[in-house]
């Protein structure tokens, strides 16, 4: 047990030159009545840079997984000794044909 617990907030006297923490703003804000759709992103609780990370976050994956499909592929073409969907010498895609009917 502590030797010194001082009071208990919020149920005890508060000390003087404490005083309670602003409680933070919340998230989900009461739409003014008579608001039109157009008019909802002027309501306080609004803030553009949410909008904005979580674009950047969804991009950013979109990326991400756009990188780790191409390597995985290139990875299983080495790893598998499969032909090369390009030919380097020539440019062509896929086997070259021989004989044109």
């Amino acid at each position: 047990m502590q030797e010194n617990p001082g009071p208990h907030l919020p149920y005890g006297p508060q000390a003087a030159g404490y005083p309670y923490p602003q409680q933070a703003p919340p998230w989900f804000v009461a739409v003014p009545r008579g608001a039109r759709f157009d008019h909802l992103a002027a309501i306080p609780g609004v803030r553009p840079w949410r909008a904005i990370v979580g674009t950047l976050i969804v991009g950013a994956g979109f990326l991400a997984i756009g990188v780790v499909v191409v390597i995985s592929f290139m990875l299983g073409t080495e790893l598998f000794g499969l032909p090369e969907a390009v030919d380097p010498e020539t440019g062509c895609r896929g086997a070259p044909r021989t004989g044109w009917p």
